[in-house]
Protein backbone atom coordinates (compact mmCIF):
# COMPACT_ATOMS: atom_id res chain seq x y z
CA UNK A 1 0.00 0.00 0.00
CA UNK A 2 2.93 2.38 1.09
CA UNK A 3 4.64 1.50 -2.02
CA UNK A 4 1.17 2.12 -4.24
CA UNK A 5 1.17 5.92 -2.43
CA UNK A 6 4.92 6.70 -3.05
CA UNK A 7 4.14 5.69 -6.99
CA UNK A 8 1.27 7.49 -7.41
CA UNK A 9 3.11 10.62 -5.67
CA UNK A 10 6.25 10.50 -7.66
CA UNK A 11 3.27 10.21 -11.10
CA UNK A 12 1.42 12.91 -10.07
CA UNK A 13 4.61 14.96 -9.10
CA UNK A 14 6.17 13.61 -12.74
CA UNK A 15 2.87 15.11 -14.52
CA UNK A 16 3.27 18.34 -12.31
CA UNK A 17 6.60 18.78 -13.67
CA UNK A 18 5.96 18.12 -17.55
CA UNK A 19 2.86 20.56 -17.28
CA UNK A 20 5.42 22.91 -16.01
CA UNK A 21 7.48 22.56 -18.37
CA UNK A 22 5.23 22.80 -21.30
CA UNK A 23 3.51 25.99 -20.12
CA UNK A 24 6.98 27.75 -19.91
CA UNK A 25 7.91 26.53 -23.15
CA UNK A 26 4.37 27.49 -24.88
CA UNK A 27 4.58 30.83 -23.46
CA UNK A 28 8.25 31.26 -24.41
CA UNK A 29 6.76 30.65 -27.74
CA UNK A 30 5.18 33.89 -27.98
CA UNK A 31 8.02 36.16 -27.11
CA UNK A 32 10.52 34.14 -29.26
CA UNK A 33 7.79 34.57 -32.17
CA UNK A 34 6.83 37.70 -32.20
CA UNK A 35 9.45 40.47 -33.43
CA UNK A 36 11.31 38.09 -35.36
CA UNK A 37 10.55 40.29 -37.79
CA UNK A 38 11.81 44.06 -37.16
CA UNK A 39 11.79 47.70 -38.72
CA UNK A 40 15.40 48.74 -38.77
CA UNK A 41 16.04 52.47 -36.93
CA UNK A 42 13.26 51.91 -34.29
CA UNK A 43 13.29 55.64 -32.54
CA UNK A 44 10.28 56.73 -30.12
CA UNK A 45 9.26 59.06 -32.55
CA UNK A 46 9.57 59.72 -36.08
CA UNK A 47 8.19 62.24 -38.51
CA UNK A 48 7.85 62.28 -42.36
CA UNK A 49 6.48 64.98 -44.80
CA UNK A 50 4.15 63.03 -46.69
CA UNK A 51 2.29 64.37 -49.86
CA UNK A 52 3.05 67.53 -51.76
CA UNK A 53 5.84 69.88 -50.31
CA UNK A 54 4.41 73.26 -51.69
CA UNK A 55 1.11 73.35 -50.05
CA UNK A 56 -0.25 75.90 -48.02
CA UNK A 57 -1.12 73.93 -45.40
CA UNK A 58 -0.31 71.20 -43.14
CA UNK A 59 -2.45 68.36 -41.73
CA UNK A 60 -1.01 66.59 -38.51
CA UNK A 61 -1.96 62.76 -38.06
CA UNK A 62 -0.27 61.71 -35.09
CA UNK A 63 -0.14 57.49 -34.50
CA UNK A 64 -0.45 56.07 -30.75
CA UNK A 65 0.33 52.46 -29.95
CA UNK A 66 3.46 50.00 -30.13
CA UNK A 67 4.96 47.60 -32.72
CA UNK A 68 2.04 47.14 -34.57
CA UNK A 69 1.85 51.29 -35.02
CA UNK A 70 5.60 51.11 -35.64
CA UNK A 71 5.28 48.71 -38.55
CA UNK A 72 7.23 45.83 -37.79
CA UNK A 73 7.05 43.05 -39.42
CA UNK A 74 8.28 44.95 -42.92
CA UNK A 75 10.97 46.07 -44.34
CA UNK A 76 10.27 50.00 -44.34
CA UNK A 77 7.92 52.65 -42.35
CA UNK A 78 6.80 53.44 -45.85
CA UNK A 79 4.89 50.33 -45.73
CA UNK A 80 3.21 50.87 -41.94
CA UNK A 81 -0.81 51.35 -41.71
CA UNK A 82 0.44 55.50 -40.25
CA UNK A 83 2.59 55.95 -43.44
CA UNK A 84 -0.37 54.61 -46.02
CA UNK A 85 -3.03 56.52 -44.10
CA UNK A 86 -0.66 59.60 -44.07
CA UNK A 87 -0.42 59.11 -48.25
CA UNK A 88 -4.03 58.50 -48.61
CA UNK A 89 -4.67 61.43 -46.54
CA UNK A 90 -2.40 63.70 -48.44
CA UNK A 91 -4.65 63.09 -51.49
CA UNK A 92 -7.39 65.29 -49.88
CA UNK A 93 -5.08 67.52 -47.58
CA UNK A 94 -2.05 67.87 -50.15
CA UNK A 95 0.90 68.21 -47.46
CA UNK A 96 0.48 65.64 -44.11
CA UNK A 97 2.91 65.86 -41.16
CA UNK A 98 3.14 61.81 -40.11
CA UNK A 99 4.17 61.42 -36.21
CA UNK A 100 4.43 58.08 -35.43
CA UNK A 101 4.97 57.61 -32.04
CA UNK A 102 4.63 53.50 -32.01
CA UNK A 103 7.01 51.71 -29.95
CA UNK A 104 7.56 47.88 -29.65
CA UNK A 105 7.01 46.30 -26.44
CA UNK A 106 4.73 49.58 -25.61
CA UNK A 107 1.37 49.37 -23.13
CA UNK A 108 -1.49 51.63 -22.52
CA UNK A 109 0.49 53.06 -19.57
CA UNK A 110 3.37 53.60 -21.80
CA UNK A 111 1.28 55.94 -24.22
CA UNK A 112 -0.29 57.35 -21.36
CA UNK A 113 2.64 58.71 -19.81
CA UNK A 114 5.13 58.69 -22.88
CA UNK A 115 3.74 59.50 -25.93
CA UNK A 116 0.44 61.71 -25.11
CA UNK A 117 2.39 64.64 -24.22
CA UNK A 118 4.10 64.27 -27.58
CA UNK A 119 1.01 63.83 -29.07
CA UNK A 120 -0.32 66.64 -27.54
CA UNK A 121 1.92 69.39 -28.22
CA UNK A 122 2.06 68.58 -32.00
CA UNK A 123 -1.53 69.97 -31.87
CA UNK A 124 -2.66 67.05 -34.33
CA UNK A 125 -6.04 66.79 -36.81
CA UNK A 126 -5.82 63.58 -36.39
CA UNK A 127 -4.66 60.60 -33.91
CA UNK A 128 -5.27 56.86 -33.83
CA UNK A 129 -4.79 54.81 -30.96
CA UNK A 130 -3.88 50.65 -30.93
CA UNK A 131 -2.44 49.55 -28.12
CA UNK A 132 -3.23 46.91 -25.52
CA UNK A 133 -1.38 43.49 -27.09
CA UNK A 134 1.45 43.90 -24.31
CA UNK A 135 -0.61 45.04 -21.53
CA UNK A 136 -2.44 41.28 -22.30
CA UNK A 137 1.19 40.12 -21.97
CA UNK A 138 1.68 41.69 -18.32
CA UNK A 139 -1.05 40.67 -16.86
CA UNK A 140 -2.45 44.15 -16.69
CA UNK A 141 -6.35 43.95 -15.41
CA UNK A 142 -9.17 44.95 -17.34
CA UNK A 143 -9.78 48.00 -14.75
CA UNK A 144 -6.15 49.38 -15.13
CA UNK A 145 -5.93 49.13 -18.91
CA UNK A 146 -9.76 50.52 -18.88
CA UNK A 147 -8.51 53.56 -16.61
CA UNK A 148 -5.40 54.38 -19.11
CA UNK A 149 -7.19 54.12 -22.01
CA UNK A 150 -9.99 56.43 -20.81
CA UNK A 151 -6.91 59.22 -19.28
CA UNK A 152 -5.70 58.97 -22.90
CA UNK A 153 -8.87 59.93 -24.72
CA UNK A 154 -9.99 62.30 -22.25
CA UNK A 155 -6.53 64.08 -22.92
CA UNK A 156 -6.81 63.92 -26.44
CA UNK A 157 -10.38 65.26 -26.76
CA UNK A 158 -9.69 68.23 -23.88
CA UNK A 159 -6.55 69.50 -24.78
CA UNK A 160 -6.08 68.90 -29.09
CA UNK A 161 -9.17 69.76 -31.89
CA UNK A 162 -7.78 66.23 -33.35
CA UNK A 163 -10.35 63.35 -34.84
CA UNK A 164 -9.67 60.74 -32.33
CA UNK A 165 -9.70 57.16 -33.93
CA UNK A 166 -9.59 54.22 -31.31
CA UNK A 167 -8.72 50.68 -32.48
CA UNK A 168 -9.67 47.55 -30.63
CA UNK A 169 -6.88 45.17 -30.59
CA UNK A 170 -6.54 42.27 -34.08
CA UNK A 171 -7.69 38.71 -33.67
CA UNK A 172 -4.63 36.60 -32.11
CA UNK A 173 -5.55 33.35 -32.92
CA UNK A 174 -2.73 31.53 -35.38
CA UNK A 175 -2.65 27.67 -33.56
CA UNK A 176 1.41 28.27 -35.19
CA UNK A 177 1.40 30.99 -32.44
CA UNK A 178 -0.74 30.87 -29.63
CA UNK A 179 -1.02 27.30 -28.26
CA UNK A 180 -3.12 25.58 -25.14
CA UNK A 181 -3.95 27.16 -22.58
CA UNK A 182 -2.65 30.57 -23.63
CA UNK A 183 -5.09 30.79 -26.49
CA UNK A 184 -7.74 30.56 -24.45
CA UNK A 185 -6.39 33.28 -22.47
CA UNK A 186 -5.52 35.51 -25.03
CA UNK A 187 -8.93 35.07 -26.27
CA UNK A 188 -11.06 35.73 -23.07
CA UNK A 189 -8.65 39.17 -22.53
CA UNK A 190 -8.99 40.14 -25.87
CA UNK A 191 -12.63 40.25 -26.14
CA UNK A 192 -12.80 41.78 -22.41
CA UNK A 193 -10.42 44.46 -23.78
CA UNK A 194 -12.20 45.35 -27.12
CA UNK A 195 -15.47 45.24 -25.02
CA UNK A 196 -14.22 48.06 -22.79
CA UNK A 197 -12.96 49.77 -26.10
CA UNK A 198 -16.51 49.65 -27.82
CA UNK A 199 -17.68 51.23 -24.37
CA UNK A 200 -15.02 54.10 -24.45
CA UNK A 201 -15.74 54.90 -28.08
CA UNK A 202 -19.77 54.83 -27.21
CA UNK A 203 -18.95 57.17 -24.03
CA UNK A 204 -16.98 59.14 -25.80
CA UNK A 205 -18.41 59.45 -28.95
CA UNK A 206 -14.73 59.05 -31.02
CA UNK A 207 -14.66 56.73 -34.66
CA UNK A 208 -14.12 52.92 -33.23
CA UNK A 209 -12.34 50.50 -35.82
CA UNK A 210 -13.00 46.85 -35.27
CA UNK A 211 -9.96 45.47 -36.45
CA UNK A 212 -10.47 42.47 -34.55
CA UNK A 213 -13.47 40.96 -37.09
CA UNK A 214 -11.41 42.36 -40.09
CA UNK A 215 -8.43 40.68 -39.08
CA UNK A 216 -10.67 37.23 -38.63
CA UNK A 217 -11.40 38.03 -42.44
CA UNK A 218 -7.83 39.28 -43.61
CA UNK A 219 -5.53 36.13 -41.46
CA UNK A 220 -7.12 33.89 -44.29
CA UNK A 221 -4.92 36.27 -47.06
CA UNK A 222 -2.01 34.95 -48.85
CA UNK A 223 1.41 36.57 -46.83
CA UNK A 224 -1.48 38.68 -44.47
CA UNK A 225 1.54 37.67 -41.50
CA UNK A 226 4.68 38.08 -41.13
CA UNK A 227 7.20 35.04 -40.09
CA UNK A 228 5.84 35.37 -36.05
CA UNK A 229 2.51 35.41 -37.15
CA UNK A 230 1.23 38.25 -35.50
CA UNK A 231 2.98 40.97 -37.10
CA UNK A 232 0.96 42.05 -40.71
CA UNK A 233 2.98 41.65 -43.81
CA UNK A 234 2.78 45.28 -46.16
CA UNK A 235 0.37 43.13 -47.82
CA UNK A 236 -1.23 43.12 -43.89
CA UNK A 237 -0.55 46.77 -42.83
CA UNK A 238 -2.58 47.92 -46.59
CA UNK A 239 -5.20 46.32 -45.44
CA UNK A 240 -5.79 47.80 -42.35
CA UNK A 241 -5.14 51.37 -43.69
CA UNK A 242 -7.64 50.77 -45.71
CA UNK A 243 -10.22 49.82 -42.69
CA UNK A 244 -8.90 52.14 -40.66
CA UNK A 245 -8.81 55.57 -43.02
CA UNK A 246 -11.95 54.86 -45.03
CA UNK A 247 -12.99 57.88 -46.83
Amino acid sequence: MKTSKKVLIVIILILFAVALIYLNRAYAHIYNKIGEEHLGGQNSERTYIVGTPTASTTYTYVALGDSLTAGVGTESINDSFPYLIAENMAIKHGQVKLVDLGVPGARSRSVLFDQLSTAVAVNPDYVTVLIGVNDIHGLVPVNAFKKNILEIVGQLKSQTHAEVVLINLPYMGSPKLLYPPYNFYFSLRTWQYNRVIAEICAQSQIKCVDLYSANLKYAKEKNFYASDYFHPTANGYLLWSKLIYAN
